[in-house]
């Protein structure tokens, strides 16, 4: 977790530091939007593991307030697979020796997060620092849990290109919620903007 934060503040402050061929506001469109898809590796079992996978797709627009701040509104789609990840057990040395986990219900949700995000722009690239807090609306769940729960996003993109960009961006979400459904997941992936 550690690390996570580590990497998101050098990210930010990559985003915020002026670069000597950064492209002012006057530059670019004000309006900016998107779309990514990639795999999402959730923790199920509040163990901080990540061991289930599933996949997320989202899209987003948003508005650029400065040169290096923007806000944005993303709507995000997470299902959650009962795929497992073998965990090896405490104290096994045997080789292929694991735990299996429990079974899990597929989990979907779609999470709605109106955010902020730093970034540094130049003609050719663009590296951003999204922090976007919000709320996940679990579609299908298992027999109890809530259906809404709040959320904290934070993502890191690296785009490339002029018109429109291409890159990837990974990030985390935890979610907080009750029982059985996961806390937390790393989404990462592919992502297309449009100016």
């Amino acid at each position: 977790m550690r690390s996570f934060v580590a990497a998101l503040l050098i990210a930010w402050g990559a985003c915020v530091i002026p670069a000597q061929h950064a492209v002012t506001a006057q530059d670019h469109a004000p309006f900016f939007g998107g779309l990514n898809a990639g795999l999402a590796f959730v923790d199920n079992h509040r163990t901080f593991l990540l061991n289930r996978t599933g996949f997320q797709v989202a899209g987003y627009v948003g508005r650029q307030l400065s040169p290096h701040l923007a806000g944005l509104a993303e709507l995000a789609l997470t299902s959650v697979s009962h795929e497992e990840l073998a965990m090896p057990l405490r104290g096994c040395i045997s080789p292929g020796c694991s735990s299996p986990l429990p079974p899990l219900t597929n989990v979907a949700g779609i999470a709605l997060s109106p955010g902020v995000q730093f970034n540094r722009t130049t003609r050719d690239h663009k590296m951003a620092l999204t922090v976007a807090p919000g709320v996940m609306w679990f579609l299908s769940r298992p027999e109890g849990a809530h259906a809404l729960s709040p959320m904290v996003a934070a993502s890191v993109s690296l785009l490339f290109g002029a018109e429109g960009r291409i890159g990837v961006r990974a990030g985390g979400q935890w979610w907080l919620t009750e029982g059985a459904l996961p806390r937390w997941a790393v989404p990462a992936g592919v992502i297309l903007e449009f100016p």
